[in-house]
This record gives C-alpha cells, structure tokens and sequence, in this order.
C-alpha cells in the first residue's frame, strides 16, 4: 500500500491482505480503524453553583460533552476516535463546607466497533468529609 496503518483503536491486526500479516483472531482485511494524518474534537464541561439552594445546601450540577468528529490518532490511548462522544451528567451537593454528596452518570456512543468504551457506561457516588 501507498500509506502506513498505524494503530488504531479496536484494530488488532496490522490490515495485511491475509492470514500471515494479521492476527489469527481475525483472518479477514482490517480496512477501517486506522490511525489518520490529521484528527480532530472538542471537549465542553460547565459547572453552576447555586449557593444556598437548599437551605444551608450548595446544589452543582455540571455537564461534559466530549465529541471526537473527524479521524483516528495512532495509538495506544489516542486522543481521538472518529465518531466517538462522551456525555457526563453530575450534581453535587455541599453543606456547609463540610459535607460533599456527588452523583455522576457517564454514557459512551459512537464510533462503533473501534469505540473500546462502548459498554463501559458507569455511574459513580461519592461522600466527603472536610475538617
């Protein structure tokens, strides 16, 4: 071929036309996935603090948006996945200066097959003290 196929997420063979330039696991050309000359995306997080909303409560809800529109970086743990977003919704709430509940869902889409976060969703909660 005219160009190198660097690695890309979810690509596990090397893209050769056979068995003796890929992985066993997967006989069939890579054709897609690789790693291109030029990637781009954009990260977005915001963050509203409402003093007081509850009582003696701070209430802050945040977002983060994460959107990987156009080519692949090499890899391992390249930066962009064509195709690939990220949306974070968060809240957390703290009394006092004290106490600090936080609550978080992250969901992954896109970029099928080569989006190696894909049914990686989680949700997370936290409890902190400060003395």
């Amino acid at each position: 071929p005219d160009f190198q196929r660097y690695e890309g997420a979810g690509t596990d063979t090397g893209g050769g036309p056979d068995w003796t330039t890929g992985d066993w696991n997967n006989p069939e050309t890579q054709v897609g996935g690789f790693a291109d000359d030029f990637s781009w995306g954009y990260r977005i997080a915001s963050r509203f603090d409402y003093n007081n909303a509850i009582g003696a409560v701070t209430v802050s809800p945040r977002l983060g948006w994460a959107h990987d529109v156009k080519g692949t970086t090499p890899g391992p743990g390249g930066s962009f996945i064509d195709g690939r977003k990220q949306l974070t919704l968060g809240v957390a709430f703290n009394y006092l200066n004290e106490w600090v509940f936080d609550f978080a869902y992250t969901k992954y889409m896109g970029a099928g097959e080569f989006n190696m976060l894909k049914d990686r969703d989680f949700f997370a909660a936290s409890v902190r003290y400060s003395f």
